[in-house]
């Protein structure tokens, strides 16, 4: 039996970051396979986890969450394949941030899958910055949690006791049995929690599911990806009018410079860095209440050379 480990988390909360760091403590990286699903039909994360983790199976399944009715058949037939194919000894699957988790039991419960794997976990990134602005944008982001058996808190840094303070006390009233973990950036120090975490397998929490709760959200996603670049010195002054017509951004700029800036907006911060292992044209994944591709464009080329 394979163990198979759900992360999930609002968009923007850390769980590329979280899985990158989980993997530094993985000793066999070639027998891993990781399933990566993006809302967005895009792939920006995973051109991230390939350059960290060169020898690992990378699956992805983009364009709506994996337990949306209108995709699950289809993770449940790629689960089997990658089962079939990579033949791992493990499974982690980073779900989109607009995932809603309680349909889990649908894939675990296979008549082929459940004599194939166990579920080894779910860990639930929060973001403690924008933790009541992820509730309001999306609710299901309480299954995600409520789910749990680990609920990783990130982005403590950011709020100040107080905050940190509540929003602790609200996630063990949401999930009294998940293990509540504490962190900046995700790093995690001391992993010996993971050993004793990932030992024995996991049940499924049950909680009570509201009509169409794993139906397709609504909100639009728009993809930008174009040869034409943009000076560096105007690059913050696009991200910061992108941050007003979406919640969530994130991608690669090629500037002119030949420098390539990776972006992410999470509502209103905004990070760029420079990333040297990139050889594509600029592509940036944007979601947002009513954003679409002809506005994304329109609003970079307003910036360009």
């Amino acid at each position: 039996m394979i163990p198979f480990y759900l992360i999930t988390g609002f968009l923007g909360s850390g769980k590329t970051t979280f899985l990158k760091n989980l993997l530094k403590n993985e000793q066999n990286i070639g027998q891993i396979a990781v399933i990566q699903n993006e809302f967005a039909p895009g792939s920006i994360d995973v051109i991230d986890l390939k350059n960290f983790a060169p020898g690992i199976q990378i699956t992805e399944i983009n364009n709506g969450s994996v337990f949306c009715a209108c995709l699950l058949s289809n993770f449940i037939d790629t689960l089997k394949q990658v089962l079939e194919k990579h033949q791992p000894q493990t499974i982690y699957l980073e779900a989109s941030g607009l995932s809603d988790p309680t349909t889990l039991s649908q894939v675990m419960t296979d008549s082929v899958l459940r004599s194939k794997i166990y579920l080894g976990g779910s860990i639930a990134i929060v973001d403690a910055l924008n933790y009541s602005r992820a509730l309001r944008t999306m609710p299901r982001v309480l299954h995600q949690i409520r789910m749990a058996n680990v609920l990783l808190l990130n982005k403590t840094d950011l709020v100040n006791n107080n905050q940190l303070s509540e929003i602790d006390k609200e996630l063990r009233k949401l999930n009294p049995s998940a293990k509540i973990i504490q962190t900046k950036h995700c790093a995690i120090t001391d992993w010996d929690w993971w050993k004793d975490f990932s030992i024995a397998p996991k049940e499924l929490k049950n909680i009570v599911i509201p009509p169409n709760s794993s139906g397709r959200p609504a909100l639009s996603t728009a993809i930008l990806k174009t040869p034409k670049r943009i000076n560096e010195e105007k690059l913050h002054d696009f991200l910061c009018e992108l941050a007003k017509v979406c919640f969530r951004a994130k991608g690669y700029i090629v500037m002119s410079n030949n420098k390539v800036a990776h972006i992410q907006i999470v509502y209103d911060t905004i990070t760029s860095s420079n990333y040297d292992n990139y050889h594509a044209v600029s592509e940036i994944i944007a979601i947002g209440k009513t954003i679409d591709n002809e506005n994304i464009e329109q609003l970079y080329n307003r910036y360009v050379l």
